[in-house]
């Protein structure tokens, strides 16, 4: 190697060095005060601004933060609104007792660390509008526990969407779609040990690609949940409640502890040549609702298992079991075999 061929090596190492000591030292924290108004977005304006480097009421003026957001007691405002993209690496409640109000009103990206509460009191971020968005990315934890080990609660309001992409963890968050409120789990994400609940009419839970329900407990109270997507062998959850439309598809579903299904529940699942969705229990498991199957030509003659569970199913679905895409030579019928409901195909 040339003296010269070395020397620009070096040189160009040298810039890598600088340019990513220089990417370091312009991340950005910032403690929220609320001085000028109610926007993320407000930086320094004058000698004032919504961000300071200390905690309430000291420090001096910084712009909006892009490593670091600190929610502290004291701020002057604590309701705070994204009415434009921001992303943050972190979001920190300190310890205290001032409970903060978080509006993502456009998108909010965590890219970082996650949400850690450190305070005294739950706190609650609410995600609305159809331009709401709230993504979690990478690794990002949404409940990370402090000092105060309390949780977070994420609404999903009118038509507005929470999403975890990468590895990115619900932890033990709460989140709660509200109308039209849509959550999803997509790459290989974790609901970790979160609970879900659809609270009105169109919210939506879906699990995607290869994400997984982890231990999280599911709620479905007024909304769809949706796991025919997923392209991972399996979806485990702890338990799931479900009153309205529950789409298990070709998948198969594995609940740890028990499955309860109510009076307004509807139930679907998908057969084809190589594929059956199936539902398996540890615990107890309560039928109810309707029962939906779809399948077609392909399917081939035998017995296919859609629910067991490994201690008892008491209940039924309704009687007419709405079956799609049958011929009239397979005649399917549903049994229930012990702690087993079956189809059989001819």
């Amino acid at each position: 190697m040339t003296t010269t061929i070395r020397t620009a090596l070096t040189f160009c190492g040298t810039l890598l060095l600088v340019a990513a000591l220089h990417a370091e030292a312009l991340a950005l924290d910032g403690y929220w005060h609320g001085v000028r108004s109610t926007a993320w977005g407000d930086g320094v304006s004058g000698s004032t601004s919504n961000w300071y480097d200390m905690a309430p009421a000291a420090g001096n003026p910084v712009g909006v933060p892009d490593d670091r957001a600190i929610f502290a007691p004291g701020a002057q405002r604590l309701t705070v609104e994204v009415k434009k993209k921001q992303s943050i690496k972190s979001i920190e409640y300190a310890a205290g007792n001032d409970t903060y109000q978080i509006m993502v009103l456009d998108q909010l990206n965590v890219t970082g660390l996650g949400i850690t509460n450190s305070s005294s009191l739950v706190q609650a971020i609410t995600v609305k509008g159809k331009k709401g968005r709230l993504h979690f990315r990478n690794t990002a934890i949404a409940g990370l526990l402090g000092i105060g080990t309390q949780t977070i609660f994420i609404y999903n309001d009118d038509f507005a969407e929470t999403h975890f992409y990468g590895q990115s963890h619900a932890s033990t968050t709460k989140i709660i779609n509200r109308k039209g409120g849509l959550l999803a789990f997509n790459d290989k994400s974790s609901a970790g040990d979160a609970e879900l609940i659809n609270s009105r009419p169109k919210s939506e839970i879906h699990f995607l690609d290869k994400s997984t329900g982890g231990f999280a407990k599911i709620n479905n109270i007024k909304g769809t949940v949706d796991v025919d997507r997923l392209k991972a062998k399996s979806l485990p959850i702890r338990r799931i409640t479900n009153n309205r439309k529950f789409i298990v598809g070709d998948t198969q579903v594995k609940v740890a502890d028990t499955m309860t299904l109510q009076k307004r529940s509807r139930m679907h699942f998908f057969l084809s040549k190589n594929k059956s969705g199936k539902v398996s229990v540890t615990n107890a498991v309560v039928l109810a609702g309707k029962l939906q199957v779809t399948g077609g030509a392909s399917v081939k003659k035998g017995q296919y298992v859609l629910v067991d569970s490994r201690q008892k199913i008491t209940g039924k679905f309704k009687k007419k079991v709405a079956f799609l895409g049958f011929t009239k030579k397979q005649k399917p019928k549903v049994s229930y075999k012990g702690k087993k409901v079956i189809l059989k195909v001819n």
